[in-house]
Order: structure tokens, then sequence, then C-alpha cells
């Protein structure tokens, strides 16, 4: 499946912590909050689509770690997988809408 060019990630460090050299969009949304939509986007259901496996999606991240997405935030999503995991559990999404 082919990604989608409507979200593009420029880099722009600006210090020295993880929180400060996310990589930032144009639109000015925090690069954090633009990979977890993206990876939602990739779990979720859509009527084009079928929902990815976690591991289908922290693989494509994986592959976009560094040259689309930042390295540091992909890493720090991968170290969290359980706690994604049990977010995703709590709020499954319901396949009638």
């Amino acid at each position: 499946m082919p990604v989608s060019s409507t979200v593009t990630w420029v880099p722009t460090p600006i210090g020295s912590s993880l929180a400060d050299t996310e990589i930032v969009p144009s639109g000015g949304t925090s690069g954090i909050a633009l990979l977890m939509r993206f990876y939602n986007a990739l779990n979720s259901r859509r009527s084009y689509k079928n929902a990815w496996s976690n591991d289908e999606a922290f693989a494509m991240l994986r592959r976009m770690a560094g040259s689309q997405i930042a390295q540091q935030s992909v890493d720090a999503l991968i170290a969290r997988r359980a706690e994604v995991e049990q977010i995703q559990i709590r709020f499954k999404e319901d396949p009638y809408g």
C-alpha cells in the first residue's frame, strides 16, 4: 500500500532532548502527534483498506525512520509498544462505527 503524501515531515532540530528534536511538519503540528495519527491510520480499517497489524505498522515506521520520520520518535514509540497495545485494547475500534 502506498503511503499518503499528504503529511510531510521536515527535520527541525531545536534542542538536545527527545521532545525538542522531534520532526515538525510545515503545518506546525507536533511530530509525535503526527506519528501517532499516521500509526493509527495504519492500524485502522478504512473503506479502501484493511487494518494493518501492529507488526506491519511498526515495520513501516522502521522503514520510514530517519528519512521521513524522526528516528528518535520512532524509537520512542517502539520502546513503548506494550503501552501502545494496552491503549489499543482499551479503545478498541468498533467495526460497525
